[in-house]
């Protein structure tokens, strides 16, 4: 049976209670800390603007359905089918806006729209929010790390292959370039790779990318990176 789109949605307009007291409480409220926090730096209406010149479709809407990605990455859940075990918490409803969780068939549906468009205006979004709370910060050096991490994936899963996996030799997986602020632990951009490619495939292009993007965005503010041979800082030129 299908929902009518009023079904969909619930709208949140105070905030929760919050109290520290001895008993028992749901293993997810803090979900509503991130809820006021979104709310602060406009999440909702910054992802629509990001993606205003993407057609994604579905029943759930934009906006919700990045949201129960977001819940579904900050209770501990690593694939789809774990939104089921969502599904029925009240807080992760409040925290996407939703009456009702969508399946993990409905997400995969929905991912299926997204192309290297749309995932790099998902990237710009979040570098977005970084240097905004960089600014904010007003800090007067920065170090930027960069490394690669190795995320083991299933046999079924695309663009994944056998590589660099010291724990798992012979499971497909994906090595991701990361580049995350020392002082604060922001991921200011992610580029993915397949599990077979070196180390260095594409690193210069995405140091490149991270160092323009905040001498551009914080004027005055010197720069470090981190080697990852002895962890020694260095400045960028």
């Amino acid at each position: 049976m299908r929902l009518k789109n009023s079904e969909y949605g619930r709208r949140s307009n105070g905030d929760l209670r919050i109290e520290f007291v001895d008993q028992d409480l749901s293993s997810y409220s803090g979900l509503e800390l991130f809820r006021r926090y979104f709310r602060v730096i406009r999440l909702n209406s910054r992802i629509r603007q990001a993606f205003r010149e993407h057609r994604l479709k579905g029943d759930y809407g934009l906006v919700s359905f990045i949201l129960v990605f977001v819940a579904l990455w900050l209770t501990g859940g690593r694939r789809l089918r774990h939104i089921g075990f969502l599904s029925d918490d009240p807080l992760v409803k409040r925290l996407c806006g939703l009456a009702r969780v969508p399946s993990d068939r409905s997400a995969s549906r929905w991912l299926r729209q997204f192309t290297n468009d749309s995932l790099q205006a998902l990237v710009r979004l979040n570098s977005e929010i970084v240097t905004d709370k960089l600014k904010a910060l007003d800090l007067p050096r920065l170090t930027l790390d960069f490394d690669g991490s190795v995320l083991p994936c299933g046999h079924t899963v695309g663009w994944a292959f056998r590589g660099y996996n010291p724990h798992k030799r012979y499971a497909p997986s994906y090595y991701p370039l990361l580049c995350h602020i020392a002082q604060t632990g922001h991921f200011l951009q992610v580029k993915n790779r397949p599990g077979n490619v070196h180390d260095s495939k594409g690193a210069l292009g995405v140091i490149r990318s991270c160092v323009e993007q905040l001498r551009s965005t914080l004027v005055g503010v010197k720069l470090n990176d981190r080697s990852r041979s002895g962890n020694r800082d260095r400045a960028l030129k």
